[in-house]
């Protein structure tokens, strides 16, 4: 499960990323994932299950769901699709050349200090 692997990298980065301070703790995560990339439901439970034990165990996950982008290669027209295999709304054609929609980055990180309280972000670089 493609999911799975996608989490657990996530997982780590926050990990190596958080290791220096375990006071504080993660309470939210911004991910951006390509439909082609990872089914939205499956990543989320994953990390719902894969979280626990971690420093992001209780973060709420926020996903930033990206729909496929094709041109399609019989009438070469452009068009999104919510679906991993869309089909051309011009010409009715499955799929075509992929454009967009495999994307997965981590685009935020909300932080809570046990000693403070502050919330911090950080703006985690594209991956």
């Amino acid at each position: 499960m493609q999911e799975v692997e996608l989490v657990r990298s996530l997982l780590e980065r926050l990990r190596e990323a958080f290791a220096s301070d375990p006071r504080r703790k993660i309470v939210g995560v911004r991910v951006r994932l390509g439909i082609g990339c990872a089914a939205p439901e499956r990543f989320r439970a994953a990390f719902e299950r894969l979280a626990a034990g971690t420093p992001a165990e209780a973060a709420r996950l926020e996903l930033e769901i990206i729909p496929m982008t094709f041109r399609c290669t019989l009438c070469h027209h452009t068009f999104r699709s919510d679906e991993a295999l869309g089909e051309c709304p011009c010409c009715g054609a499955l799929g075509g050349e992929v454009l967009g929609g495999e994307e997965f980055a981590l685009v935020d990180v909300r932080l809570k200090s046990a000693e403070d309280a502050a919330v911090n972000s950080l703006n985690a670089s594209r991956s």
